[in-house]
């Protein structure tokens, strides 16, 4: 009787310790320690990461064609279209093609070439001004030195002053990373850089000839420059949009009908030429 009492005294004991036991969490076995991932200084970029600032110029540059479409393609002193970048191109060239003109028209000979230089400068004077109108940013961005006189090269020293003073962007390229070391290149101010120095050589060509041999040379020059010229405004036509490509191809119908009054004229200035036995007899 007394051992049946011990065990029914124990039994409370018994059931509290169990209840203990069972009421404590189970000891978990230790994990293994996961290496240490380097910390990673403040500003540095990982191998196969981008950085905040990166990702978001790549949104931007990616959103800002879609915004310039949506503006309608126009701007104050920036190009926002492939239309803008064609059309300041377009002005510069013919640009380059009225002061050439206007050079050669001063010292020719030949009364035919006289007029085939002054028909060219009133030409192309209407089709800059159709270009201007299709793209009137074009008349800001396609600019160029005139070094026939003083005064227009005084205001389009001031155009460019204005450009610079206002950061005009003329690079049609939206990428941050666009060109080597980061810098992205302007072509619009590359092809007029290229115009002003070929019309520069040109001229220092030209004046070093005389009389009919500077007819020559000079109806020379405008086979091939209206030859090129062909050519471009083939391919620009493709490209362009809206009124410009009527303009271009306007364009294209005078390019050829100078070039083929430039190829009479140099058949007829190599008939008038004094053949070598006649120069030999002088």
């Amino acid at each position: 009787m007394r051992v049946f009492r011990v065990i029914v005294a124990s039994l409370p004991v018994l059931f509290v310790g169990a209840t203990l036991f069972a009421q404590q969490p189970a000891v978990q076995p230790p994990q293994p320690q996961q290496p240490q991932q380097p910390r990673q200084p403040a500003g540095q970029v990982l191998p196969g990461q981008a950085s905040q600032g990166q990702a978001n110029q790549g949104q931007a540059s990616q959103t800002k064609p879609m915004q310039n479409q949506q503006n309608g393609g126009h701007g104050q002193g920036a190009i926002h279209s492939s239309n803008d970048a064609i059309a300041a191109c377009l002005a510069i060239d013919n640009q380059e093609e009225i002061q050439l003109a206007q050079f050669a028209k001063d010292k020719a000979k030949d009364s035919q070439v006289k007029e085939f230089a002054t028909m060219l400068v009133e030409e192309h004077k209407t089709c800059l001004a159709a270009i201007n109108k299709a793209a009137p940013i074009s008349s800001q961005l396609g600019m160029l030195k005139d070094t026939n006189t003083t005064s227009d090269r005084s205001t389009n020293e001031n155009a460019q002053q204005n450009r610079n003073q206002t950061g005009t962007n003329t690079s049609t390229s939206n990428q941050p990373n666009g060109g080597m070391n980061g810098a992205s290149l302007d072509m619009v101010q590359l092809h007029r850089e290229m115009a002003e120095q070929c019309l520069k050589d040109s001229k220092e060509m030209l004046s070093e000839k005389k009389d009919a041999e500077f007819d020559q040379c000079f109806i020379g020059m405008q086979l091939a420059k209206h030859a090129g010229m062909k050519s471009k405004l083939t391919v620009l036509q493709k490209h362009a949009t809206g009124e410009l490509k009527n303009v271009i191809a306007d364009g294209l119908e005078k390019t050829k009908k100078h070039l083929k009054v430039a190829e009479n004229l140099m058949k007829q200035l190599d008939e008038n030429e004094p053949s070598d036995s006649a120069k030999k007899t002088e």
